[in-house]
């Protein structure tokens, strides 16, 4: 299981390299709706893709590290800086 949480954790790395990319260094380069779009397209789908299979079979430290990496690609296509709190 280590390895597969491993695989999907550096893809969402890689995709939020592009969303970096995308929204440029300021920000304001892409839309928030273009970013948001991007992430609905392509990092939601390999984050939740084999979740329910999987979720059962993870120790809590591989659940809390994908959901990290999750969360903090969802606050940068808002905007979100890391330090905003969780709900």
């Amino acid at each position: 299981m280590n390895g597969h949480v491993e695989t999907v954790s550096a893809r969402l790395a890689k995709t939020n390299n592009t969303l970096k990319a995308l929204a440029g260094a300021n920000w304001e380069s892409s839309s928030k709706k273009t970013i948001l779009r991007t992430f609905k397209a392509i990092i939601k789908p390999l984050a939740t893709y084999t979740g329910p299979a999987w979720h059962h079979l993870m120790s809590e430290t591989q659940k809390t590290k994908l959901e990290k990496q999750y969360v903090g690609e969802l606050k940068a296509c808002c905007g979100l800086t890391k330090d905003t709190a969780r709900i």
